[in-house]
């Protein structure tokens, strides 16, 4: 296993969507940009603290100023330009280096936290709500800080029936198919940084690898189709993607015997084996979780990441 040390600089690249040579010239600018803010402030601070004690010196001895005067006006102007300067240092480096500014915050919001973000895909009817759901409770039992995102598909769903859809398939067979997977994944994207922000371990009812499924399988298909959101779309995706790093661990869940009516997606058994096949391959790494028992499932999800952990 990596130390958690350079898990973390490797988490830290994956969320700035760099690579970890690029880190670390980042964070040598940002050395040179401290140095550099540090001897501005240092310069500055040294020239007023010295014209501040020669102005009060000199109004001291003209019998301007009394000795407790003289003393409180001297260390109230070096606080005040103390306090300034370390302003003036952050927002200095800041200009020197945006990127490294951004690295620190990031950093400040990970807090030196080893954090995994853990993906279940497959199919509809693979049990993935219910899995998530038993192993976030298991983890949280053995002490571990759980989030979950919970599918985000039907949330989006909601606000389209604002527009008078009424079930998933005529979005699908709409010309709005690809701004609907769009926003989907944008939400799947937003959920799983908030959570990640607020916990080590993030738990995900399907992937950005589920989403591309349906985008490319329900995409409207013409002889006039205009290509620029599906292109748009694919740049997003390998944004997220960052060459297959952004999920620490990713359950391939299989599909449970006979269909299953989530009353969102259709049960048809065969296009529930063409999700699993094309998603299968769709994956960067993944785990195979086969469709057992419940309690089965969740001990066996749960025993892989504690190995992960350890």
């Amino acid at each position: 296993m990596v130390s958690v040390e350079v898990e973390i600089l490797t988490q830290v690249a994956k969320r700035l969507n760099i690579s970890n040579e690029d880190l670390m010239m980042i964070m040598v600018q940002g050395q040179y940009a401290k140095a550099t803010a540090t001897i501005a402030c240092v310069s500055v601070a040294v020239v007023v603290i010295v014209v501040t004690i020669a102005i009060s010196e000199l109004l001291y001895r003209r019998g301007k100023l009394s000795d407790d005067t003289f003393i409180a006006l001297a260390g109230l102007v070096i606080v005040l330009t103390l306090a300034i300067l370390a302003f003036a240092w952050q927002t200095i480096v800041a200009l020197l280096a945006p990127k490294y500014a951004a690295l620190i915050d990031l950093l400040e919001k990970i807090g030196g936290r080893c954090l995994m973000l853990i993906g279940f895909s497959g199919p509809s009817g693979s049990g993935k709500t219910t899995l998530v759901n038993m192993v976030a409770e298991r983890l949280r039992q053995k002490g571990y800080d759980v989030g979950v995102v919970q599918e985000v598909a039907r949330e989006v769903f909601r606000k389209y029936q604002k527009y008078g859809f009424s079930s998933l398939d005529e979005i699908r067979n709409s010309p709005h198919i690809l701004s609907f997977q769009w926003d989907v994944f944008l939400k799947q994207i937003a959920a799983e940084d908030y959570e990640l922000e607020r916990h080590d371990i993030v738990l995900t009812d399907r992937t950005i690898y589920d989403i591309l499924f349906y985008t490319l399988f329900w995409r409207p298909r013409t002889d006039d189709e205009d290509y620029s959101k599906l292109e748009a779309y694919i740049g997003g995706f390998d944004f997220a993607d960052n060459s297959g790093r952004r999920y620490k661990l990713i359950f391939l869940c299989e599909p449970v015997n006979g269909p299953v009516d989530d009353g969102f997606r259709t049960p048809d058994l065969r296009y529930r084996r063409v999700q699993f096949e094309v998603i299968k391959r769709l994956l960067p790494h993944y785990h195979f979780l086969p469709a057992l028992e419940p309690e089965k499932r969740a001990e066996l999800a749960v025993f892989v990441i504690e190995e992960m952990i350890t």
